[in-house]
């Protein structure tokens, strides 16, 4: 997905750098839930996919309240991402359980 944003095409990567932008903004595991969350893992990937520019999240806030649809293209983006990761994640091993005798 390319977005526009302060005059820049930029090509967001749903990416470690995103989750890992998004933590730290939060300060909680990355599990985006609520329209919030949303928004914050969508400025993470913004400022994630290019390192050089400087966006406020007020500014980011601006832009989304101007271009709103870019919030369903986004969340719709997203989805189709983690359909595409799905078969690269590897099944939980259970854990044997031993019984005492």
């Amino acid at each position: 997905m390319e977005i526009i944003i302060k005059n820049q095409t930029v090509k967001l990567k749903n990416s470690m750098r995103a989750i890992m932008c998004y933590e730290q903004i939060t300060g909680k595991p990355f599990s985006p839930v609520t329209m919030t969350d949303l928004m914050v893992y969508f400025y993470s990937t913004i400022i994630a996919s290019n390192l050089e520019m400087e966006l406020a999240f007020d500014e980011f806030v601006a832009w989304l309240d101007d271009n709103n649809e870019k919030f369903a293209e986004f969340t719709t983006w997203l989805t189709n991402q983690n359909k595409i990761n799905e078969p690269l994640k590897q099944p939980t091993p259970k854990k044997k359980r031993v019984q005492k005798q």
